[in-house]
């Protein structure tokens, strides 16, 4: 896909996301070449324990979108967002936590692979981000919104 149609499309879906009820500010049209930039942002806000929304598109097993819960850095609770159902830990594995999305894009960045994200306007987290090739089945559209520090009591 030409990258004037990738950045339009990811711009749109991002913009589509917040209409739709999202409560994220993205940066519109804002896309960094070196998300470890963006990563630095993040770390700098310390936030190690967060709840979010997160969808995926792909050539892959269907997930649906799920309600993620990190804490301390590692997933501690998935639960789909349309039956509230607790998602077996077995497909933990599939979902990226805000750190684990931003190592798949440094990857791609460094070794020069196909990728596009835009980021949150404040702690800039990958809100949306393509990495590969849609339209050889190679590639994987992440989507992550909602997403909230927190601040409660958790054990590991």
């Amino acid at each position: 896909m030409p990258r004037t149609l990738r950045r339009l499309a990811l711009l749109t879906l991002a913009l589509i996301a917040t209409a739709c009820g999202g409560s994220d500010t993205f940066l519109p049209g804002f896309t960094s070449r070196d998300p470890a930039l963006q990563k630095q942002v993040w770390d700098g806000a310390n936030v190690i324990s967060y709840d979010y929304t997160y969808r995926r598109v792909c050539e892959c097993l269907p997930l649906g979108e799920v309600r993620v819960a990190v804490r301390g850095g590692s997933i501690y609770s998935v639960q789909s967002v349309a039956t509230g159902e607790a998602l077996p830990q077995d497909r933990w594995d599939e979902i990226p936590t805000v750190n684990d999305l931003f190592t798949q894009l440094i990857t791609a960045y460094e070794t020069g692979d196909e990728f596009e994200a835009l980021y949150e306007a404040r702690l800039r987290y990958p809100a949306a981000a393509v990495i590969g090739e849609m339209a050889n089945d190679g590639g994987v559209a992440h989507y992550v919104s909602e997403l909230e520090r927190y601040e409660g009591p958790w054990f590991p």
